[in-house]
């Protein structure tokens, strides 16, 4: 790259705490140290910190840009011809959904995904495209390594929307029989949507609705020992890998961005088996359907983990806390892994790689 380039445009979306936002505002910081040239955030959705929107309101200026696009497959926006473009995107199925807009994404000079599944279904799709492998990387600064007690009962916990991709039906199953035998305990953090009343009245589950600001996240993240990655496939899984930084450790099935950092050394990873994806589970109603299990062909498969396995490894949790603190202690892969300043010196040598020269009057709208 030149020093008479003009800002690489950051666009995406994703909440604050748990998804694309952060990792866009944590990027955004590191592209600005590194480069001689500016890096502003553009359209960031669902709650950015006030101290950004300022970012959003400067002018860009005309010249050679780079315009890279956060989000997922459903979402990106395409009309960037004038840019050197760039879509960080991810995606958690065999298959793209049937109304996935794939004409949009093939106006993209260059697609990056944190994982080889989301790379092997995009190229299924668009064989002629530019697809990069760059993993998500986390500010091991802010989530710091704090080795838990492990004195008491074993507290588990589990992140994210309910949808049946995510998997939390699994973990309660799980959880349902475990507590039965073990002193142990459950939280699951969601967004709110309502849940089958009997998961509310289960003992020793917590269900939490409530909102979190990032440092209410790492406090969370602190306060339990084991994160229940049941979820049935996923373009990577940010908290879960948070989770690892803090020194927690994961329960979960080594598929799709799964298995581009669930390691033995530090998780307990399960078989799994490839099933059709569902258009809804059992307990959801239409009202909320999410994106994942909406349009869906017949066609497409995730990973459906065995519930025998997260059982047995919730219990050696609970009952060999040597085995545990040991793979707590072996979190350290993550942190020189996955950290933010790794990930993104590879994402700048990955554009750096295949960036196309703009001509001075090819000026970008947004």
């Amino acid at each position: 790259m030149t020093d008479n380039l003009v800002p690489i445009i950051l666009r995406g979306g994703g909440s604050v705490y748990t998804g694309y936002g952060n990792v866009l505002i944590e990027l955004a910081i590191e592209l600005d140290r590194r480069l001689p040239v500016g890096v502003w955030l553009h359209d960031v959705t669902m709650g950015l910190p006030r101290e950004f929107t300022v970012i959003l309101e400067r002018e860009i200026p005309v010249g050679y840009e780079i315009y890279l696009e956060i989000t997922s497959p459903m979402q990106c926006a395409g009309k960037m011809t004038k840019a050197f473009t760039v879509l960080y995107t991810m995606w958690e199925q065999t298959k793209f959904l049937n109304n996935c807009h794939l004409p949009e994404m093939k106006s993209y000079d260059l697609i990056i995904t944190p994982s080889f599944l989301s790379a092997e279904v995009i190229k299924s799709y668009l064989p002629n495209a530019l697809v990069e492998v760059v993993p998500l990387g986390i500010d091991v600064n802010r989530f710091r390594y704090q080795k838990r007690s492990l004195k008491g009962p074993i507290k588990f916990c589990t992140f994210g929307y309910m949808s049946k991709r995510k998997g939390v039906d699994i973990a309660i199953d799980a959880f349902r029989e475990v507590s039965s035998k073990r002193n142990c305990y459950l939280d699951i953090h969601t967004t709110g949507i309502t849940l089958p009343d009997e998961w509310y009245e289960m003992p020793k589950v917590n269900i939490i609705t409530i909102p979190l600001s990032r440092k209410g996240v790492i406090q969370w993240y602190y306060d339990h020992d084991v994160f229940l990655a049941t979820s049935r496939g996923e373009g990577f899984n940010l908290p879960a890998v948070e989770f690892l930084s803090t020194g927690g450790s994961v329960i979960g099935a080594p598929f799709g961005g799964h298995a581009m950092w669930m390691g033995k050394d530090f998780c307990y990873p399960v078989s799994f088996v490839m099933t059709k994806v569902t258009k809804k589970a059992p307990w959801q109603s239409e009202k909320h359907m999410f994106i994942d299990e909406l349009f869906l062909d017949g066609t497409s498969e995730w990973a459906e983990p065995n519930l025998q396995e997260i059982i047995d490894s919730m219990i050696r949790c609970i009952d060999d806390r040597d085995e545990l603190a040991l793979k707590m202690k072996n979190t350290e892969i993550i942190r020189k892994q996955f950290n933010i300043q790794k990930t993104t010196s590879h994402l700048l040598s990955v554009i750096a790689k295949n960036y196309k020269v703009r001509k001075l009057d090819d000026t970008v709208k947004i």
